[in-house]
């Protein structure tokens, strides 16, 4: 399985520090990066192609939140992928999730500055408890919680980018 905290050579934690997160990937590239074997044989450019995409995408996944906490849960439950229909059977998510998609779209037909700043304040204010409960589930290593919370958090991605699409509509 690929593990994205092994080619950073990173502990597997949730809680990461960006900016070494940065300085390794620039390290990294300057050493890997594909142009550095331009004239090189044809094995050498493979061998640098692949592991400047490993380092790509392990960075990617690193930098977020949500593919971060994924990745990690993958990691610690020794499968592809985890269950999503456990996080799924969140049912008081569930009813926040409805509130607030009704929200935005009440807002994008009828705007309302305040109503809007309250949602965002809102939706800002979960997204924060939801990473603090998220990193407190990995330390006691629950992974259940933890998939509930990552899938919280892919709505709360979603939400943001839905809100950011009507502040774009109406106030800029």
């Amino acid at each position: 399985m690929f593990n994205p905290f092994a080619i950073f050579s990173l502990e597997e934690d949730f809680t990461i520090d960006n900016k070494a997160l940065e300085a390794k990937y620039l390290e990294l590239m300057k050493v890997y990066h594909p142009d550095k074997v331009v004239n090189e044989e044809e094995s050498k450019r493979i061998a640098f192609m692949t592991k400047s995409t490993q380092i790509n995408d392990a960075y990617n996944i690193l930098k977020n939140d949500v593919k971060r906490a994924q990745a990690l849960i993958d990691l610690k439950k020794d499968q592809v992928h985890f269950d999503e229909t456990v996080a799924k059977q969140d049912n008081q998510f569930l009813f926040v999730q409805l509130q607030m998609r009704e929200a935005v779209e009440k807002l994008s037909h009828n705007f309302s500055e305040e109503k809007f700043n309250a949602l965002k304040s809102q939706a800002k204010a979960l997204l924060t408890e939801n990473k603090a409960n998220l990193v407190e589930a990995f330390a006691k290593e629950d992974l259940g919680l933890a998939q509930k919370l990552v899938y919280r958090l892919q709505f709360l991605a979603k939400l943001s980018s839905e809100i950011e699409n009507v502040e774009d509509k109406y106030l800029i």
